[in-house]
């Protein structure tokens, strides 16, 4: 509190006469150093609030991220790569440790596959066409997936080129794609201010075109699971209602030749497979690899190791079984295996985009 008074004293005047003079004079509780001090903070808390550097909400982030116990979000994927968006729509969970499920749907091509993590091992499951791919790996260490915050935040941490726009709610991140697909180069991801929540993520290719966009819808912390949630055997049973029957192993009369080669590469030959149930499509030169095409079957395959590959929405598996790799998917009803052992991870995708097509025969 401040207080002020006025006080007086006499002058002689040059012609001898006495003077009054009035002053002000401050009085305070504080003395002039604290009230310096006083102001300084103050103007410093001030400019501080409502602003975190990027450096902090990175901080952040990366805590939120190794705090976590389970969340299950929701959203839709948009696949801009072809000539029609494709639409799926996505759920992710997480418990901690280590129990993972991802699930994608496309009500359009009658579709649901599901990407699990338990304590057996990591699966790739496709209900309805009774297929379940089971193999030991790291995943998702290693491999972003646009759905789980984990790798959201990881892209983020590790990027140190990356930028930062502070927008109306919450915080926009532009930083490196780390996706299998390498036509993916960037990502935009946006964070709810207030809870570090995913929103939003767009992916784009070299030119900045946006070709993978995921909208969060929901994001739920510390949810409660039930004992059988990321099971293999109750996972398996989600696609009932959307069962198709398989077609017989037999010489399907077309296939689809893939696009898209490796510079380097010619196609030596096309036959039947060692089978007699399929075509074989035989590649040779700067790498040299097999496509094999059958018509789709119930499958149950156990590898010693293997990642969950996105195909433009859909979950392929490679596997390597020691130097040889294979990515196994399937489309328009056939079962399609990429097998080489020189083929670099990212072509092996390359050449499974390009295989997505009408058959050529």
């Amino acid at each position: 509190m401040i207080h002020w008074k006025e006080a007086s004293w006499r002058k002689d005047r040059p012609d001898g006469r006495p003077g009054h003079m009035l002053q002000l004079v401050w009085k305070s509780r504080w003395s002039r150093t604290a009230l310096v001090v006083f102001l300084f903070t103050t103007l410093l808390t001030l400019g501080a609030c409502g602003t975190q550097s990027p450096e902090r909400i990175v901080s952040d982030l990366q805590k939120k991220a190794a705090s976590l116990k389970g969340y299950k979000a929701s959203g839709e994927l948009t696949i801009a790569s072809g000539e029609t968006p494709l639409n799926y729509k996505v759920e992710a969970w997480y418990e901690a440790p280590d129990k993972y499920r991802i699930a994608l749907e496309n009500e359009t091509q009658n579709l649901k596959q599901i990407i699990l993590k338990n304590e057996d091992g990591v699966f790739v499951l496709t209900p309805h066409l009774k297929k379940s791919f089971r193999f030991q790996s790291d995943w998702p260490q290693g491999h972003g997936q646009i759905y789980l915050y984990q790798s959201l935040v990881e892209a983020v941490v590790s990027d140190t080129d990356r930028t930062f726009t502070k927008t109306e709610n919450g915080y926009l991140f532009q930083v490196k794609a780390q996706y299998q697909n390498r036509m993916l180069t960037t990502q935009r991801i946006w964070f709810e201010a207030k809870t570090l929540a995913p929103k939003r993520v767009e992916v784009m290719d070299q030119d900045d075109k946006v070709l993978v966009t995921l909208v969060f819808h929901a994001f739920t912390l510390n949810p409660k699971f039930n004992n059988d949630d990321f099971s293999q055997e109750k996972n398996m049973a989600v696609g009932e209602d959307l069962a198709v029957p398989t077609a017989e192993m037999n010489l399907p009369s077309t296939y689809m030749e893939p696009q898209y080669r490796p510079d380097g590469v010619t196609l030596k030959g096309i036959e039947v497979s060692p089978s007699g149930k399929g075509w074989l499509l035989t590649y040779g030169g700067a790498y040299t690899y097999t496509v094999e095409e059958t018509l789709q079957s119930d499958q149950m395959v156990m590898a010693p190791e293997g990642v969950p590959v996105e195909l433009d929405g859909q979950i392929g598996v490679l596997t390597q079984n020691g130097e040889l790799k294979t990515l196994r998917f399937t489309y328009a009803g056939m079962d399609i295996k990429i097998m080489s052992q020189s083929l670099p991870d990212e072509e092996m995708v390359r050449i499974a985009l390009s295989t997505m097509v009408e058959p050529s025969k």
